[in-house]
């Protein structure tokens, strides 16, 4: 490995550091439908779609960690889920879909609302609570939404890593 290659794999995890961390602040992205958007999920599925199979696992368990411990709910749950869609991602951008701006969207907004729905299954519906299409119209479908809404220019930030820093010829 070329040392493009590092200053890459450092440049994203500083990014997803910095993003954690501005989702972890309080009072800073609470502007839109009142919650603060997930921006790591869509960070890892764009290193996901650009990446190789074994960098693309190292940051999806990375970002799934910080989700665990951000989201609460069963710790590992997050990794789990966030493990197996970005190497479904990884698997498909390789072989078959390209990789542009438009299936990024496409897959961030599938991936996310998988995630979304996975927690809100396990965390509200399984365990019995009541008034749970409440809990999904004002939580989980807004947190969507946001998320998503963010995801381009997560890619368009992780294309630019992954042009800017790759192997020279």
């Amino acid at each position: 490995m070329s040392k493009y290659n590092y200053i890459r794999y450092l440049a994203y995890f500083i990014e997803i550091l910095i993003f954690y961390v501005l989702e972890q602040t309080p009072y800073l992205l609470d502007g839109i439908f009142g919650v603060k958007p997930l921006i790591i999920i869509s960070s890892a599925l764009s290193i996901a779609m650009l990446e190789k199979r074994n960098i693309s696992i190292i940051f999806s368990i990375f970002t799934g960690f910080l989700m665990d411990m951000s989201l609460g709910g069963y710790f590992g749950f997050n990794t789990i889920i966030v493990l197996i869609l970005c190497y479904l991602i990884n698997i498909l951008s390789t072989d078959l879909i390209k990789t542009n701006l438009l299936t990024s969207s496409i897959v961030n907004i599938v991936c996310i609302t998988i995630v979304f729905t996975l927690q809100f299954l396990f965390l509200y519906v399984f365990k019995g609570y009541e008034d749970q299409m409440y809990a999904f119209m004002n939580h989980y479908l807004p947190l969507i939404v946001v998320s998503f809404l963010v995801s381009p220019l997560m890619y368009l930030l992780n294309k630019l890593f992954f042009i800017c820093f790759r192997e020279r010829e």
